[in-house]
């Protein structure tokens, strides 16, 4: 229930002119779901549909100095977990917006051997095309005193947590192995508490969070998996409005899923744990009315812990 203030964002650079002649802080899109936006140089950076919600936001937590983002990383997850100027982390602002997938990524886990093991537990056919799971921001950091990894899963409005997703994998052989590495985690994770319900047959995108987390672990990898809630985001449609709300919806999103107690908690799976966070800022893309590129130090963010 602890609010803590977190450091304010770093002044943006000034606004570009589109070809048009005007600026993009005066630019609106729109679509069928969700209000008119102001768009502004770092925003244009993204596609379209990326231009709202918790992706720009993932991208502006990220960006910054080294020491900049580390504090802000090391707030979302102390006392359990330290980001520090010399940890790596994806995306990098907006000046490198590619995500994580964890079995390729070179900043985060040397591809031999923990690479080559993640993407042979989870894929039956790795062909170029084959992916894993994206993560919205991962982070090499320290937990308990151990090299460990940060990864963050970042909603912004109540239609992102989906109850009836499923293992989208086009690969009959991959959709098998991904099952088999979603009931692995499930039998695991029972083991240390009964009461989960992990498949790839519903509420997918949560299941594999956990899976990854789990199979980390059993690599000797320590994990702080976060479910980040950004709040107020108010182009769109639903927003989560405060800490307390957004808490609520995690738990009762995962309840049939995931044990409500694991929340907060310390997992061992043998030697290395596993810390589920549910956490929340507000990240204005405006502030005020103001443009994005006019957010300066009196706009600090904050970070909501959620219960315990």
């Amino acid at each position: 229930m602890k609010t803590t203030p977190l450091q304010s964002l770093p002044n943006m650079p000034p606004a570009v002119t589109l070809n048009n002649g005007q600026s993009p802080d005066s630019v609106l899109y729109r679509d069928k779901s969700e209000r008119d936006v102001p768009m502004n140089s770092l925003l244009l950076s993204l596609k379209p549909n990326q231009r709202k919600g918790s992706k720009p936001r993932c991208h502006l937590l990220t960006r910054g100095t080294p020491e900049q983002v580390a504090e802000r990383l090391t707030k979302l997850i102390a006392p359990w977990g330290l980001v520090s100027a010399t940890d790596k982390w994806m995306p990098l602002g907006f000046d490198d917006t590619k995500e994580a997938q964890l079995h390729n990524a070179q900043r985060l886990l040397d591809i031999d051997p923990y690479g080559q093991a993640l993407k042979s537990w989870w894929l039956a056919e790795a062909g170029p095309t084959s992916v894993t799971p994206n993560w919205d921001i991962a982070s090499t950091c320290t937990i308990d005193g151990r090299r460990g990894l940060l990864l963050v899963e970042a909603k912004a409005h109540d239609g992102e947590l989906k109850q009836d997703d499923r293992c989208g994998a086009s690969s009959k052989r991959n959709f098998e192995r991904i099952g088999e590495a979603i009931n692995a985690a499930n039998d695991g994770l029972n083991k240390l508490q009964d009461g989960w319900n992990l498949s790839c047959e519903s509420h997918y995108q949560l299941c594999n969070r956990f899976a990854w987390s789990w199979k980390l672990a059993t690599l000797g990898i320590p994990v702080v998996l976060v479910y980040l809630g950004f709040l107020n985001a108010d182009e769109m449609r639903n927003p989560f409005t405060d800490g307390q709300s957004w808490d609520n919806a995690v738990r009762d999103y995962a309840r049939n899923c995931v044990p409500e107690s694991v929340w907060s908690s310390k997992l061992m799976v043998d030697d290395t744990p596993i810390y589920p966070l549910i956490r929340s800022m507000t990240l204005p893309l405006n502030s005020n009315g103001r443009p994005l590129d006019e957010i300066d130090a009196k706009d600090g963010i904050e970070v909501y812990q959620g219960r315990p």
